[in-house]
């Protein structure tokens, strides 16, 4: 993936069993809708973000990473619906 992301499945935390399974669900569907996508920049998923003002969420560059990487659950599920949204429009 472009930006130094890598897919949770390669996660330490996600080897060890630590992330709860509806964690690790909405993780691997994350990787899976990003690759569909071509695995966009994370400049271009916040770009389509910010392009549709229908979308409650505004995460930044960041968060936008954190939301699909990180072993934490998404801090505002609107940002994780917005980025969910931007890549499921790329894979279609």
């Amino acid at each position: 993936m472009g930006d130094g992301r890598t897919c949770p499945e390669k996660s330490p935390m996600r080897a060890r069993g630590a992330w709860p399974l509806a964690l690790r669900e909405l993780k691997e569907l994350m990787c899976e809708v990003d690759l569909a996508a071509g695995a966009p920049s994370l400049d271009e998923i916040t770009g389509g973000i910010t392009e549709d003002d229908q979308l409650a969420g505004l995460p930044s560059r960041y968060t936008v990473r954190r939301v699909i990487t990180d072993g934490e659950r998404p801090g505002r599920q609107a940002d994780a619906v917005a980025v969910a949204t931007v890549l499921a429009r790329r894979a279609a």
